[in-house]
């Protein structure tokens, strides 16, 4: 074949470097000049390969190849389907967000309800505050004295200088049940010494009791019959609940006057005459009248 480079126009002004050839070209030389050097013929076909039949990676992608979505949509939907509804259960972010959703959520924010209830309840709720009264005229109240509880109460009562008659009692029951009975007994002269001796008492009623009131509020023993304790004379008075009910009581005996009636407590005598438990405090009052002298 014809050397890579073209004829010269004139020869070299000297020889050329290359030594000439031993023998002659292969190739017989061309009827004429070529219009352009051609190093090599033409291949038949391109000398790249051919396209492959499938993409080069043997799987898809688990995620997006791109960060943001294309600007335009794709030619074909994606290969995952869109799911027919909501999942099954929601998926929990490893923190809470700083702020509310805008839509509240359509279950409780904790993964899994408690287990169990608080560790233990308390034992009793917690008690209200005890209404107490005031005293007023024909109306003596002890003080808020109370911690321990009885079914028998004795006090002794005092009138000054003027007949009076008790018209009423009140205590603070440990109950709220209904038709509740209880005794109530006197005997002449205080009653200290006389706890357990039951000759020296007289019975002057049994009432019941409507309703209770609990141990935040007054009940009244009411409807007695008449209890007159003549000017500078002395009671024994013995208030018991027969069937086990209790009035709150406390330590340390008290005495609480006015300027007609004194009442020294007293002894929890629980039931009926059975023992006894001398200095202790009554949380109740008596209502009384004065009886007017012809």
């Amino acid at each position: 074949s014809p050397a890579s480079d073209p004829p010269t126009k004139g020869p070299s002004a000297s020889p050329v470097s290359d030594p000439p050839t031993a023998s002659p070209m292969s190739h017989p030389p061309t009827k004429g000049p070529s219009t352009s050097p051609v190093s090599h013929p033409p291949t038949a076909s391109p000398v790249s390969d051919p396209p492959t039949a499938a993409p080069v990676t043997l799987e898809p992608s688990s995620a997006p190849v791109s960060d943001s979505p294309t600007h335009d949509p794709s030619a074909s939907p994606v290969s995952d389907p869109p799911t027919q509804g909501p999942s099954a259960s929601p998926v929990s972010t490893p923190e809470p967000t700083t702020r509310p959703t805008s839509e509240p959520s359509a279950g409780p924010t904790t993964p899994f309800p408690s287990t169990s209830p608080t560790l233990n309840p308390t034992s009793l709720p917690t008690p209200l505050p005890i209404i107490w009264e005031e005293s007023a005229p024909g109306h003596l109240v002890t003080s808020n004295n109370r911690g321990k509880a009885t079914d028998g109460i004795m006090l002794a009562v005092t009138a000054k200088t003027s007949t009076i008659t008790i018209t009423s009692i009140d205590i603070l029951l440990d109950s709220i049940d209904t038709n509740v009975p209880v005794e109530v007994m006197t005997m002449q002269g205080s009653y200290f010494g006389y706890e357990l001796y039951s000759r020296a008492w007289r019975t002057v009623g049994a009432y019941t009791i409507p309703q209770g009131n609990g141990p935040s509020r007054v009940t009244m023993i009411q409807g007695l019959n008449p209890i007159t304790i003549p000017p500078g004379k002395t009671i024994g008075l013995y208030i018991l609940f027969p069937e086990g009910h209790k009035m709150l009581i406390g330590s340390g005996g008290e005495v609480t006057s006015d300027g007609d009636i004194r009442i020294y407590s007293g002894s929890s005598v629980p039931g009926k005459f059975m023992s006894v438990e001398r200095g202790v405090g009554w949380s109740g009052a008596i209502k009384y009248s004065i009886v007017e002298e012809d």
